[in-house]
């Protein structure tokens, strides 16, 4: 192959990758704005749930979690609700009153999902994905005679 048929088959196979994301951007919804600030909470939710393992986790490993909890509820108040299990007693006051709060570090890690550990995630998914494709389409033009001109030449 010559070069000018290299690159006439890069640009053909850009041109192609780019309709087809076109394509898939058309089928997409409208995108949704706004919204952070409720996904971070589901995400300090979830968060909070996967705290009741704690106290049975450190029960299983001859830690008595509450007890722990009890010690250092004066001094470290977020510790202490996280050896509990999640019980908390944070509250915010708001324009309703008084409503329950996220501890600052369940505020923290849920942000670093929301905003760094999906999208991460998601790209690596992506990334695999076309790259595979990519490896399997390149080996498929190799080792198919009609595709490639140089085998062909016999």
């Amino acid at each position: 192959m010559s070069r000018w048929d290299v690159f006439r088959d890069v640009i053909i196979q850009q041109v192609v990758q780019t309709a087809f994301g076109v394509f898939l951007g058309w089928l997409e919804e409208d995108p949704m704005v706004g919204k952070d600030a409720y996904n971070v909470s589901v995400w300090a939710q979830r968060i909070r749930q996967c705290q009741a393992v704690v106290p049975y986790t450190l029960g299983a490993l001859g830690f008595n979690a509450l007890s722990m909890s009890a010690k250092v509820s004066n001094t470290h108040p977020e510790l202490s609700g996280f050896l509990a299990g999640g019980q908390y007693n944070f509250y915010e006051s708001t324009s309703a009153g008084k409503v329950p709060a996220f501890a600052s570090w369940e505020t923290l890690a849920a942000r670093s999902v929301y905003y760094f550990a999906i999208p991460a995630a998601q790209f690596l998914v992506a990334i695999l994905i076309v790259d595979t494709w990519q490896y399997f389409w390149h080996r498929a033009m190799h080792l198919n005679k009609w595709l490639y001109s140089t085998y062909n030449k016999s």
